[in-house]
Order: C-alpha cells, then sequence, then structure tokens
C-alpha cells in the first residue's frame, strides 16, 4: 500500500518538526524550573538559617528532583498530545483519500464481511461510495438511508449483529497499539 506509506511519511515528517520544538520547549522550561528550585532552596536556607551543609544539600536535592519531576510531566504531556494530534490526523487523511483509493478499501472490507442481504451504513461523505459498490459489486448488500454520524469507515448491520468497521472505533480499539507506534516513529531518536 504505497498510499498509505506515503501519508505516513507526511504525518511523520510535520511531526518531527513538532518533536524538535517539544523537545526544545521541554529543555527551556526544565532549565525554568531547575533555576527556580535552586533559587527555591536558596531563600529558603537564608530565610532559616540552615546551616548544616548536609541539610543544605538535601534541601536544594529535594528542590532539584521536584523541578525534574514537573519537568518530565511537561514532557510526557506534550508527547502525548503530539500522539493524539497525529493519530488524530491520519483518521482525517484516511478519510479524505481519493475516491477510488477509498472505494477499494471498502470493497476490501466489505469483501470480508459480506455473507449475503446485510445493510451497510455509510458516513454521508460516503455514501456514493457505497451506492457505487452496491451496484457494481458482485457482494449481496444494501445501502442503509440513513448515513451515519462518524467520519469514515462503515458499519454492517446483519440480523441482530452489527460490524463497526468506522475509523474512529477501529482506532479506538487499537489505540495503545497504535499510540506505542506513533510514539516508537515520532521519538526513536529521544532519549
Amino acid at each position: 500500500m504505497k498510499g498509505l506509506e506515503s501519508i505516513k511519511e507526511r504525518i511523520l515528517s510535520q511531526a518531527a518538526e513538532q518533536v524538535t520544538e517539544i523537545e526544545q520547549s521541554a529543555s527551556r522550561q526544565a532549565q525554568e524550573l531547575l533555576a527556580a528550585a535552586d533559587k527555591d532552596a536558596e531563600d529558603f536556607m537564608a530565610a532559616s538559617a540552615v546551616s548544616d551543609n548536609r541539610e543544605k544539600e538535601a534541601l536544594i536535592l529535594r528542590e532539584r528532583s521536584y523541578a525534574m519531576s514537573e519537568a518530565r510531566k511537561i514532557v510526557l504531556s506534550a508527547k502525548q498530545e503530539l500522539i493524539d494530534k497525529v493519530i488524530d490526523e491520519a483518521v482525517d487523511i484516511l478519510c479524505n483519500i481519493e475516491y477510488e483509493k477509498k472505494k477499494e478499501l471498502y470493497f476490501d472490507i466489505l469483501k470480508k464481511n459480506i455473507k449475503g442481504k446485510e445493510r451497510v451504513r455509510f458516513s454521508e461523505a460516503d455514501t456514493d461510495i457505497g451506492k457505487s459498490l452496491c451496484e457494481g459489486s458482485e457482494l449481496d448488500f444494501s445501502v442503509d438511508d440513513i448515513p451515519g454520524d462518524f467520519k469514515g469507515g462503515l458499519v454492517i448491520y446483519a440480523e441482530q449483529i452489527e460490524i463497526n468497521m468506522t475509523f474512529e472505533m477501529l482506532v479506538r480499539q487499537n489505540r495503545s497499539k497504535l499510540v506505542k507506534i506513533a510514539a516508537n516513529e515520532l521519538f526513536k531518536n529521544v532519549q
């Protein structure tokens, strides 16, 4: 699937720029937090007249440890935000792939899941693709009159069974795997 590979490369190149920005921002914030922690420790020692060097060192270590913990939280939050953004962007790109590629994707999904006489709901944007597949293929299904309230993908109804193959559901079901893949790709050069 050359199309998916090019989508992946485009998303990763855009995200690489954001990774660099996150690293620089986190580094600046960490330095600011460390400087503030050092100043707080010095102010506290001056105000309380801590005289024992071990107490001073322990206090400074605690303040620096707290500052580093806060810096790690900031970096982690920024990374999580970027990963969510990349996954959302991938879904948006998938929803907007060209008509013929999306038609082929939906045909492959239907071919694996249609046994005969199912009703299939497409998103409003993809209803035309559904009708085209229904009329122009050997698959035995009907297109639901009511479009789905989802970005892309489809839902197959067969008697009492519903097979939700919407992009949103597929992402939700595979979120932990997608997060791991995105993190490995985005942050493979980050310590």
